[in-house]
């Protein structure tokens, strides 16, 4: 398929290669490129670990909401 004949039917062409897991060779200036339906991986599977925390989160779970003290003023005093 050349260049022009892939630009003109786009989108039936993706859906067809998507559709039957096959694949399409177009050609431009005398060089051939490929387009191969593949599976996508799962999102968990592209989740990154980042270690966030500055304490294990063991301690999180210890030290609860004890400590924290809410008070309207201070904690909003910088909200408009």
């Amino acid at each position: 398929m050349t260049a022009t004949e892939f630009r003109k039917r786009l989108y039936a062409v993706l859906n067809e290669v998507a559709e039957t897991n096959g694949e399409v060779t177009i050609t431009h200036k005398n060089r051939s490129f490929r387009i191969v339906a593949r599976e996508k991986a799962p999102f968990v599977d592209r989740l990154v670990v980042h270690d966030t925390l500055n304490v294990p989160a063991d301690e999180l779970v210890v030290a609860g909401a004890s400590g924290w003290n809410w008070d309207e003023e201070t904690n909003l005093d910088r909200v408009p």
